[in-house]
């Protein structure tokens, strides 16, 4: 077995194509293409709902793209953007990755299971709400998990009560970066 240490320095993709983690929250993306690679037997599935009814929902942001109505070459910008979401799904097909475009998406599962059970999961997602700085927000939650939760053993509400006003800080100061842009 890994300590919480070992296994927050070895990402959820290599211990899952190693064989030592059964099953992870991952980016497809990424995590795909390593277990193909592997020659594990894998598959994907939607994140558990928390009660009985809820909807099944997953998380998406590969297709956040956008331009500023500001920037220095907005036409340019939009361009590509246009290509991202046109052409650029077919460049994706052809080099062998995961199209945004759901119906090439399909044509990419072809007869792997595990591709079909990952574009069914992510048929399911649903637009994220927006949270400027989202990766320093929640950066705390990766040290608080490892460390405290799993190699400290300290108790889980005891964990988040600490870390939850320094996240709240971070957030409420991104937001006012972010309003603050013209």
């Amino acid at each position: 077995m890994l300590s919480a240490t070992e296994s927050q320095s070895l990402e959820g993709t290599d211990l899952l194509a190693t064989g030592k983690l059964a099953t992870s929250i991952i980016d497809n993306v990424i995590a795909i293409k390593t277990l193909e690679e592997s020659g594990v037997n894998w598959g994907a599935a939607l994140v558990p709902v928390e009660q009985k009814g809820d909807k099944a929902w997953v998380s998406t942001w590969t297709d956040g793209f956008g331009v500023f109505s500001k920037s220095k070459h907005p036409k340019e910008a939009l361009l590509f953007l246009a290509y991202v979401a046109t052409k650029g799904q077919d460049a994706r097909l052809a080099l062998g990755d995961l199209p945004l475009n759901m119906t090439l998406a399909d044509e990419w599962a072809g007869d792997s299971t595990g591709r079909q059970e990952a574009v069914t999961a992510i048929k399911q997602a649903r637009p994220l709400l927006f949270v400027p700085g989202y990766w320093d927000t929640i950066g705390p939650l990766y040290d608080a998990f490892y460390g405290d939760i799993l190699e400290d053993k300290r108790p889980v509400k005891e964990v988040m009560d600490e870390y939850a006003p320094q996240m709240q800080e971070t957030l409420d100061q991104a937001w006012e970066t972010w309003d603050s842009i013209k």
